[in-house]
């Protein structure tokens, strides 16, 4: 059974930034890789991208998110600790 699962990530980053083109490049071969249909467009707005992400059931959606969430603040702490 699948479940689908939509999460936005939003980062806030003083390193370089990447065009929407080679955002899409880099998804496009993920997909490509994952024998996945390639996207043709991105979609949302360029500050918060709309990515869909389906895993079949009891495969650790939650820890990964949890984990990657774990990580990211390590990089980048919670606006509400930069004030």
């Amino acid at each position: 059974m699948k479940t689908k699962c939509c999460y936005t990530f939003r980062c806030l980053s003083t390193g370089p930034e990447l065009s929407d083109q080679r955002i899409l490049e880099q998804l496009n071969k993920v997909q490509r890789a994952n024998q996945i249909k390639p996207s043709d467009k991105l979609e949302g707005r360029a500050s918060s991208y709309n990515l869909t992400i389906e895993m079949e059931t009891g495969v650790g959606k939650t820890y990964t998110y949890i984990k990657t969430m774990f990580e990211l603040n390590k990089i980048q702490p919670p606006l509400s600790t930069m004030i």
